[in-house]
């Protein structure tokens, strides 16, 4: 006696080759009640090719992150009563000139004087915007108030080669007292600050001062991306 099996849309499966994307009940099926991991799999067209291969989870990460990659970071908080710039928190990385760079930390300014507190930016040992009253900074900035505030800041870096080394902007945001606010980054390549080097970035240091001694800047969770050219 000959059998006949049909599919969930009642049409008679006359062999056992391709099967059509309409005939998959995929809302049928059981829920996998558990997050997606890397080891899970997934089921794709190699090459749109119709030779179809399973695949991990951890696959679809690499391509989608393929345009960003963390180079390096800094967890551990760097502090300074510092009166006078000096370095707060680096992060070794490896960045050749004409790869775009971004990197963002955190900030913070404890209360104990009435005092503005700033950050700067060098790259290898090139100070481009020194931390400093006025218009030089590249990064984070406090108001002049005893009380403490805290935020962050973003550094965009573009490539660096001949003519083209003064392109390095970002923003910041505070948190004063229960109000929000936020601002651009001000750039400025004079007051002894210099051009961004044209070299392979193997060190980004966050730098930073308070006008009193009282208070103290703490810089924490550096993180360095690079951006894909091609």
């Amino acid at each position: 006696m000959a059998w006949t099996f049909y599919n969930a849309s009642g049409e008679a499966l006359t062999n056992f080759g391709p099967v059509a994307l309409t005939d998959l009940d995929i809302d049928g099926g059981t829920d996998i009640g558990a997050a997606i991991v890397d080891a899970d799999l997934f089921i794709i067209d190699d090459n749109a090719s119709g030779t179809n291969r399973k695949t991990e989870v951890s696959r679809i990460k690499t391509y989608i992150g393929a345009a960003v990659t963390r180079e390096g970071g800094n967890t551990l908080e760097g502090t300074s009563t510092a009166t006078s710039a000096a370095d707060l928190i680096s992060s070794t990385v490896s960045i050749t000139a004409l790869i775009p760079i971004k990197m963002v930390y955190s900030v913070r300014k404890s209360s104990g004087h009435a005092s503005t507190c700033n950050t700067g930016l060098k790259l290898n040992s090139t100070v481009t915007g020194e931390a400093a009253t006025g218009t030089v900074q590249e990064g984070w900035d406090s108001s002049a108030t005893n009380r403490a505030e805290d935020g962050a800041a973003t550094v965009n870096i573009g490539a660096r080669l001949t003519s083209y080394l003064s392109g390095i902007y970002g923003e910041y945001s505070q948190y004063i007292s229960g109000s929000p606010s936020s601002g651009t980054v001000r750039v400025s390549l004079g007051g002894g600050a210099a051009s961004a080097p044209t070299l392979t970035i193997t060190a980004v240091v966050v730098r930073g001062f308070c006008t009193n001694s009282g208070n103290t800047l703490a810089a924490d969770e550096v993180h360095v991306y690079s951006w894909a050219v091609s």
